[in-house]
């Protein structure tokens, strides 16, 4: 495979070398777990201030492909003396899978996280297919109380997440490669599963070539974040800890989730919630984040001019903020 460009990138400049994204080095077995009550265990990472003495606890829910590892973090959190808890969902990383999940189950399972972790109250960061489980949470949780009646869900943040099926123009500005995933996931789902497979064998052989191949069916703007060293090597770490245990019918059947019902209804949704979107996300378009801030009640709605799906970088600390606040 020639390095020295991307398929369709616009470069000649040689791919960089990170020593910590080699394949060879993956799975890694950092990071803890929490066994349910069902006899599974969800995987997690704990960055930020120290769990024990934290002000407030955040969960992050990451994208697909995701894990434990997906952490933003520099040093806002433990400036905010908040400690960030990085969950990973039934199937990815350290988590056990669970047959036929919905979304909405993941609230349950937060509920019992949460509790066994001994966090009394604590805040969501939800990003891009992580996004519908952050409005479960804040669907299920957000009138729970704790002995003194005090809310323990203090806020959702959504950014660059994925809406419900049966948005209008949901489709604008997706290139076609993102438009015949969502027809696949819709129509036919057990063509994705070979797909994911493919990338994943792609990610372990190649890891940088095929994240920056990848990258380039995305809006320029992003295609150009990308390429900063800490975001590059953050969504590789996490793509090579997922694929490196071949967890890719989780991905594939994430995907076959987004078409299908939620399991409930976003206008139902008491928890504060602030949407951030980008204007030329071209995965999670404009339309999305439009919808979900329409429909939830008294929902914010953030729009990042000419920003697209790596918004999330721009927006860190003001999530991080919301949600814990």
């Amino acid at each position: 495979v020639d390095t020295t460009a991307c398929m369709g990138a616009n470069t000649s400049a040689p791919l960089p070398e990170y020593e910590e994204v080699q394949a060879s080095l993956f799975p890694r077995d950092a990071g803890l777990a929490v066994q349910l009550d069902d006899g599974r265990r969800i995987g997690y990472m704990c960055y930020g201030a120290p769990t024990d003495t934290a002000h407030a606890h955040v969960l992050l829910f990451h994208g697909t492909p995701g894990s434990r590892f997906f952490c933003p973090e520099g040093t806002h959190a433990a400036d905010m003396d908040v400690c960030l808890v990085v969950l990973e969902r039934p199937g990815y990383g350290l988590s056990d899978p669970k047959e036929n999940r919905t979304i909405k189950e993941w609230a349950e399972d937060v509920r019992e996280i949460v509790d066994k972790l001994h966090i009394r109250r604590f805040g969501v960061i939800a990003y891009s297919a992580g996004g519908p489980y952050g409005l479960a949470v804040a669907h299920d949780l957000g009138e729970w109380t704790d002995a003194d009646g005090n809310r323990r869900l203090l806020g959702v943040s959504i950014v660059s997440s994925v809406a419900p099926s049966g948005v209008p123009d949901v489709t604008t500005n997706m290139p076609y490669v993102f438009r015949l995933a969502y027809f696949l996931s819709s129509y036919l789902p057990s063509l994705l599963y070979p797909i994911v497979k493919y990338s994943g064998g792609q990610y372990l052989s190649n890891p940088v070539f095929t994240g920056r191949d990848d990258w380039t069916k995305h809006h320029a703007s992003d295609q150009e974040y990308y390429k900063t060293p800490a975001v590059e090597k953050l969504f590789l770490i996490s793509a090579l800890e997922m694929y490196s245990r071949q967890q890719w019918t989780t991905e594939a059947y994430e995907y076959t989730l987004w078409n299908r019902p939620w399991g409930f209804d976003l206008h139902d949704i008491r928890a504060p919630v602030c949407v951030w979107q980008g204007t030329v996300d071209q995965g999670c378009t404009l339309p999305m984040g439009r919808h979900i801030a329409a429909t939830v009640p008294h929902a914010r709605l953030e729009v990042g001019e000419n920003k697209g799906h790596l918004m999330f970088f721009d927006v860190w600390e003001d999530a991080l903020r919301f949600a814990a606040a």
